[in-house]
Protein backbone atom coordinates (compact mmCIF):
# COMPACT_ATOMS: atom_id res chain seq x y z
CA UNK A 1 0.00 0.00 0.00
CA UNK A 2 2.76 2.44 -0.73
CA UNK A 3 1.18 4.63 -2.82
CA UNK A 4 -1.02 6.09 0.23
CA UNK A 5 2.47 7.06 1.50
CA UNK A 6 3.48 10.88 0.78
CA UNK A 7 6.67 11.40 1.67
CA UNK A 8 6.22 15.44 1.23
CA UNK A 9 3.71 15.49 3.52
CA UNK A 10 5.78 13.19 6.39
CA UNK A 11 8.86 15.91 5.43
CA UNK A 12 6.68 19.00 6.04
CA UNK A 13 5.17 17.58 8.75
CA UNK A 14 8.55 16.78 10.69
CA UNK A 15 10.41 19.35 9.79
CA UNK A 16 12.54 17.33 7.49
CA UNK A 17 14.37 17.42 3.86
CA UNK A 18 12.55 15.05 1.45
CA UNK A 19 15.62 12.41 1.71
CA UNK A 20 15.33 12.69 5.26
CA UNK A 21 11.67 11.50 5.00
CA UNK A 22 11.99 9.35 2.66
CA UNK A 23 14.97 7.53 4.87
CA UNK A 24 12.58 7.70 7.72
CA UNK A 25 9.96 5.41 5.40
CA UNK A 26 12.47 3.09 4.21
CA UNK A 27 14.08 2.45 7.75
CA UNK A 28 10.52 2.08 9.06
CA UNK A 29 10.09 -0.54 6.41
CA UNK A 30 12.69 -2.09 7.41
CA UNK A 31 12.21 -2.53 10.56
CA UNK A 32 8.63 -3.58 10.44
CA UNK A 33 9.76 -6.27 7.84
CA UNK A 34 12.10 -7.66 10.64
CA UNK A 35 9.48 -7.46 13.19
CA UNK A 36 7.00 -9.67 11.06
CA UNK A 37 9.74 -11.86 9.67
CA UNK A 38 10.16 -12.77 13.68
CA UNK A 39 14.25 -11.21 13.77
CA UNK A 40 13.33 -8.64 16.42
CA UNK A 41 12.26 -10.31 19.68
CA UNK A 42 10.45 -6.24 20.70
CA UNK A 43 10.22 -3.79 18.50
CA UNK A 44 8.78 -0.38 19.02
CA UNK A 45 6.81 -0.03 15.51
CA UNK A 46 3.17 -0.28 16.50
CA UNK A 47 0.87 0.65 13.64
CA UNK A 48 0.42 -1.17 10.66
CA UNK A 49 2.41 1.91 9.09
CA UNK A 50 -0.24 1.63 5.92
CA UNK A 51 -1.20 5.45 5.66
CA UNK A 52 1.25 8.54 5.82
CA UNK A 53 -0.29 9.75 9.49
CA UNK A 54 1.13 5.81 10.68
CA UNK A 55 4.78 6.54 9.43
CA UNK A 56 4.34 10.43 11.17
CA UNK A 57 3.24 9.02 14.29
CA UNK A 58 5.67 6.10 14.74
CA UNK A 59 8.27 8.98 14.51
CA UNK A 60 7.01 11.08 17.27
CA UNK A 61 6.61 8.20 19.78
CA UNK A 62 9.76 6.67 18.50
CA UNK A 63 12.43 7.13 21.06
CA UNK A 64 15.52 4.53 20.00
CA UNK A 65 16.11 6.95 17.44
CA UNK A 66 19.99 7.58 17.78
CA UNK A 67 23.09 8.87 16.51
CA UNK A 68 24.97 5.33 16.88
CA UNK A 69 24.87 2.39 18.99
CA UNK A 70 27.04 4.05 21.89
CA UNK A 71 24.48 7.12 21.89
CA UNK A 72 21.76 4.52 22.73
CA UNK A 73 23.76 2.68 25.21
CA UNK A 74 24.51 5.85 26.96
CA UNK A 75 20.78 6.78 27.00
CA UNK A 76 19.84 3.80 28.57
CA UNK A 77 22.74 4.30 30.79
CA UNK A 78 20.94 7.49 31.89
CA UNK A 79 17.55 7.22 31.25
CA UNK A 80 16.29 3.92 31.81
CA UNK A 81 19.38 2.05 34.16
CA UNK A 82 16.32 1.06 36.98
CA UNK A 83 14.99 -1.08 34.11
CA UNK A 84 18.04 -3.29 34.35
CA UNK A 85 18.11 -5.87 37.24
CA UNK A 86 21.69 -6.66 36.47
CA UNK A 87 23.37 -3.03 36.36
CA UNK A 88 27.26 -4.36 34.96
CA UNK A 89 25.19 -4.68 32.02
CA UNK A 90 25.86 -1.03 31.54
CA UNK A 91 29.14 -0.86 32.63
CA UNK A 92 30.47 -0.68 29.23
CA UNK A 93 29.71 -0.76 25.54
CA UNK A 94 31.00 -3.86 24.72
CA UNK A 95 28.91 -5.23 27.81
CA UNK A 96 25.95 -4.25 26.67
CA UNK A 97 26.51 -5.24 23.43
CA UNK A 98 27.33 -8.70 25.03
CA UNK A 99 23.66 -8.62 26.75
CA UNK A 100 21.78 -7.48 23.57
CA UNK A 101 23.15 -9.31 21.02
CA UNK A 102 20.41 -11.60 19.69
CA UNK A 103 18.15 -9.10 20.50
CA UNK A 104 19.68 -5.78 18.87
CA UNK A 105 19.11 -4.79 15.22
CA UNK A 106 19.95 -1.49 13.50
CA UNK A 107 19.15 -0.03 9.84
CA UNK A 108 21.27 2.53 9.08
CA UNK A 109 19.92 5.62 7.01
CA UNK A 110 22.86 8.07 5.18
CA UNK A 111 22.17 10.56 8.57
CA UNK A 112 20.19 8.42 11.25
CA UNK A 113 20.29 4.89 12.62
CA UNK A 114 17.33 3.64 14.44
CA UNK A 115 18.46 0.79 17.36
CA UNK A 116 15.73 -1.61 18.29
CA UNK A 117 16.02 -4.37 20.60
Amino acid sequence: MKSSIDVKWIASALDMTLHQASEVVRIFDELKRQYDEGNLAYCFIRSNLETTNDYITEWEDHWHREESVEAFWEDEKDNYRSDYEDLSVLETLESFLEYWKNNFYEVRGEKMIFVVM
